[in-house]
């Protein structure tokens, strides 16, 4: 999509307010209600809100690639909301780099996310990149081969702003629906954890309450589960009370000064 497609008539009053520079293109109406959420930024919360009804406009530009949004979607909601005229720009690689580390630095920046939800995003963002789809190759710039390492993923997970204990935890959990209640807070990472032997059946009963029970069900399932798993039982070794005759005995001749004769198996002897 080119910026030409969603060029405004000149608006010199907000030109001025803006400051910015010829990269900046507006769009409005039906062409900007058909901005459409980026792949990348699935597991990315939305910001709360904009505050644009009191000076009816907005004033951050949109980061797009092509028609999708890469940051800004709470402003586009609120200039479709207002019927507001949105400013926008196209993403620059050479200037944002890769539009994964982009997007998780942009969430760090505007929004106060939680340390599970930050290694939410790092993860879905690590594991899209990994499948090296078509429409990223252009950005990896060997990306995708750092970020099969431990050293290699370092400095993402630091623009992410998690460890990579807390990376490889999230890693463990392969359900998208528990990934997205992680992200949207209704439950901790570690119920998180917990839930993945609750079985598909239960998890999906309790992700079909509403939002604002769902954490209690969670806890309650949780609790539950754990009063059913059965108490460990001892191992049942072969020659177990062999073992233990000859351990006393060692013990007793090693204390009775006697080093030799306590390292020394009588095969014979014993029986």
């Amino acid at each position: 999509m080119k910026p030409e497609k969603f060029l405004t008539p000149a608006r010199e009053a907000i030109n001025e307010d803006l400051q910015v520079d010829k990269d900046i293109f507006f769009v409005e109406g039906a062409e900007l209600r058909s901005l459409k959420e980026h792949p990348l930024c699935v597991f990315v919360p939305a910001s709360a809100g904009v505050s644009a009804a009191r000076n009816r406009k907005i004033v951050m530009p949109v980061v797009l690639i092509g028609s999708d949004i890469v940051d800004g979607r709470a402003r586009v909601r609120e200039a479709v909301r207002l019927g507001l005229t949105c400013p926008c720009r196209l993403f620059n690689p050479e200037f944002d780099g890769h539009p994964a580390t982009f997007i998780a630095e942009m969430a760090r920046e505007q929004r106060k996310l939680t340390t599970p939800q930050r290694a939410v995003l790092a993860a879905s963002l690590v594991h899209q990149i990994m499948q090296r789809p078509q429409w990223l190759e252009r950005y990896d710039n060997g990306l995708t081969n750092q970020l099969r390492t431990q050293r290699g993923r370092e400095p993402f997970l630091q623009a992410c702003g998690i460890s990579s204990r807390t990376y490889q935890r999230v890693q463990g959990i392969f359900d998208a629906d528990l990934l997205q209640a992680i992200s949207d807070e209704r439950v901790s990472l570690r119920d998180a954890h917990a839930a993945r032997d609750l079985g598909a059946v239960k998890r999906r009963r309790i992700f079909a309450l509403p939002h604002a029970e769902q954490t209690a069900a969670f806890e309650r399932a949780i609790s539950r589960a754990k009063k059913r798993v059965p108490k460990t039982r001892p191992l049942d070794l072969p020659r177990t009370e062999a073992i233990m005759k000859f351990v006393r005995r060692m013990r007793t001749d090693f204390y009775q000064g006697s080093w030799a004769s306590a390292i020394k198996i009588k095969g014979d002897s014993d029986e």
